[in-house]
């Protein structure tokens, strides 16, 4: 006899457990992959809520400026989270938007447009009141315009000059 009765039971054993392992590694890379799925959804959805709520404190910072009087001003601070390009200005909905880069299409919010290597979403904040003009001072409209005020605390300061609402911003 080449192989005991032994010997057949420790092979049978090896292959019951190479086999119990290969499947518990399969479910945990399964696994894995849903929850890191998960996170990323999770993370974009924090910075689109994160970004509406920045966006509505500047509209409303604005609009008290350009309701309350030549003169008036408003501070604040606002938080940018990472991944998102904020305080464009759309002249045409009189709002103003954020982008969040690099989000899957099943993130809540618009769907804009789409790159070859990226999704957009566009997060817009809260339709002006008013009607007066609204611009940045040099050091934001710069900062915006080389890809948005990036993450972190802003200190943001919305000022009415009478004929338009001014902005400026300085990091925090």
């Amino acid at each position: 006899m080449i192989f005991s009765s032994d010997a057949k039971r420790k092979a049978q054993l090896s292959v019951e457990f190479f086999l119990v392992l290969s499947i518990i590694i399969a479910f945990s890379m399964i696994l894995y992959n849903i929850s890191r799925n998960e996170v990323a959804r999770t993370k974009a959805l924090d910075a689109a809520v994160i970004s509406k709520s920045s966006l509505d404190s500047l509209t409303q910072a604005t609009d008290f400026a350009a309701l309350s009087g030549n003169g008036s001003a408003l501070n604040l601070s606002v938080f940018v989270p990472p991944g998102a390009y904020c305080f464009y200005y759309n002249t045409t909905r009189k709002a103003y938007f954020c982008i969040i880069a690099n989000v899957t299409p099943t993130t809540a919010g618009q769907v804009g447009q789409q790159s070859s290597d990226q999704q957009m979403l566009y997060i817009y904040g809260a339709r002006s009141a008013s009607t007066l003009p609204k611009n940045f001072d040099t050091l934001c409209a710069s900062t915006i315009q080389q890809g948005g005020l990036s993450a972190g605390w802003w200190e943001l300061r919305a000022q009415s000059n009478g004929d338009y609402v001014n902005v400026s911003c300085a990091r925090r």
